[in-house]
């Protein structure tokens, strides 16, 4: 990944683009205090970390954040979904979020409100993606049962028999064996799992406390606690060469080649001979590829001197290379003048073939110039007929509208639109995050659902058909 050095237009776009989302993390694992210098870390972490391209800026981000999370002591686990209109109070819901599988809860967050997609969740958590995905469907599917089953029980709706009693020694105070035992019942419970019986989602809970972006001050905050610049790493010095002997090695670096010692009587046969040769082989003619000592045990032979032929003197220079670049450049000299007469002619039969042929017509042009008071939606905005979400119910859109800049307005049923109303124009895209408020996968085979979005313009509307799978 990037640079050495963390500079600060980038951590001013990672801070400008994903702060919130960093800042909301932190502060849910280590408290308000400890947040900024925990972000502030994570951004110089990022700069040096290399991922998979299907990761995400966010994703890298995240994954950094939640190991410098992880290794302060002070780290906490839990979720506190809050309340809204139409969900169970509070404190129901925290405590069906709080008997299941924590790192399944952090897995639900880290997709449905920290928007990341399943190879970011599965690059966060150190998990393959299939298993992300298999954690994901199991405790939000073990979420929504446990929070339906004691919303029921708090509004004296009919439940299965057994399951007052678990939910009783489960809460408040209840020990890890009683929780287990509502845990197993939920799941094997045709009663409390049944889907008519579900009446609240994942997505619903976490939406009502959405990600608030970061205020100027805190983004002055997290940007003068990143880590500054490393001192410049001294110049390199070239090391000097030690001159060399007369035979051409290096000053200083003589083989150190021992003679072979003499061989004491008893040693001095053929078997103790080639053990020798080898071992001598082994330490001398391996590191040095030199033999300047026979082998030890065996007497050096005395070559004739016409046996011993003198170095071949040198070959007078040869012509040929002369030749061969003369032939080479006169060759280029004539390619580039039939390339230049080859150019040159038909660029004059194309001028007079212009010149004494009809004039072609200029091809129509359909540029759309909005008038100053045009604020209708139709001929400046294209939607698509149908957009499909996602495997968990999560999509984009981006408006862009040419012209002067016209306010709009996002609504469509069972969807979470962030954000529902603003203002486009030249230059300035939206985009539209959508998120589907019902999406259930624990049928295994999920069954295709869509909705109308509609925008909304000053003066007239434009529809698409979002479309998901859910049970």
């Amino acid at each position: 990944m990037g640079s050495a050095i963390l500079g600060p237009d980038r951590a001013a776009a990672w801070v400008r683009e994903h702060g919130g989302h960093l800042m909301d993390y932190a502060v849910h694992r280590l408290g308000e205090a400890a947040a900024p210098a925990a972000v502030a870390a994570a951004l110089g972490a990022s700069n040096w970390q290399a991922v998979p391209e299907s990761v995400s800026e966010r994703g890298l981000l995240i994954a950094a954040l939640r190991r410098v999370c992880l290794a302060d002591p002070a780290c906490r686990d839990g979720y506190h979904p809050g309340t809204g209109a139409g969900l169970p109070d509070a404190e129901l819901m925290e405590r069906a979020w709080a008997v299941v599988d924590p790192l399944g809860v952090e897995a639900l967050l880290l997709l449905f409100r920290h928007e990341l997609t399943l190879a970011d969740l599965s690059y966060a958590l150190g998990l393959q993606e299939a298993e992300a995905h298999r954690l994901v469907t199991r405790t939000q599917d073990l979420i929504e049962t446990l929070v339906s089953g004691l919303d029921a029980l708090s509004r004296g709706r009919p439940t299965c028999e057994v399951l007052p009693p678990l939910a009783a020694a489960a809460f408040p105070d209840g020990s890890a064996s009683a929780r287990s035992d509502l845990l197993t019942h939920m799941i094997e419970c045709s009663a409390c799992n049944r889907p008519f019986n579900i009446h609240y989602t994942v997505p619903q809970m976490i939406d009502q406390v959405p990600v608030a972006p970061l205020s100027l001050a805190r983004r002055e905050q997290v940007l003068s606690l990143l880590p500054s610049a490393p001192d410049p790493a001294p110049p390199v010095v070239p090391r000097q060469a030690a001159p060399a002997d007369s035979e051409g090695r290096p000053a200083g670096q003589d083989l150190d080649v021992r003679p072979p010692a003499i061989p004491t009587p008893g040693q001095d046969t053929p078997l103790f001979n080639a053990l020798a040769s080898r071992v001598w082989a082994r330490e001398v003619l391996s590191p040095t590829d030199q033999a300047t000592s026979p082998p030890p045990g065996r007497p050096a032979r005395e070559e004739p001197a016409e046996a011993v032929s003198p170095p071949p003197e040198p070959r007078p220079k040869s012509r040929l290379p002369e030749a061969l670049a003369a032939a080479g450049a006169r060759t280029r000299r004539t390619a580039v003048k039939v390339a230049i007469m080859l150019v040159a002619g038909t660029a004059g039969m194309i001028t007079g073939l212009q010149v004494l042929g009809p004039s072609p017509e200029s091809p129509p042009e359909t540029t759309f110039t909005p008038s100053a008071g045009d604020d209708a939606l139709a001929g400046r905005l294209t939607l698509p007929p149908s957009i499909a979400l996602d495997d968990f119910g999560r999509g984009t859109i981006t408006l862009n509208v040419p012209g002067e800049p016209v306010s709009w307005r996002i609504t469509a049923p069972g969807l979470a639109v962030t954000p529902s109303t603003g203002t486009s124009g030249d230059g300035d895209p939206a985009v539209i995050r959508v998120r589907a408020l019902r999406f259930r996968h624990w049928c295994g085979d999920p069954s295709p659902t869509e909705v109308v979005l509609t925008v909304q313009g000053p003066s007239d509307s434009l529809t698409t058909r979002i479309r998901w799978k859910t049970c």
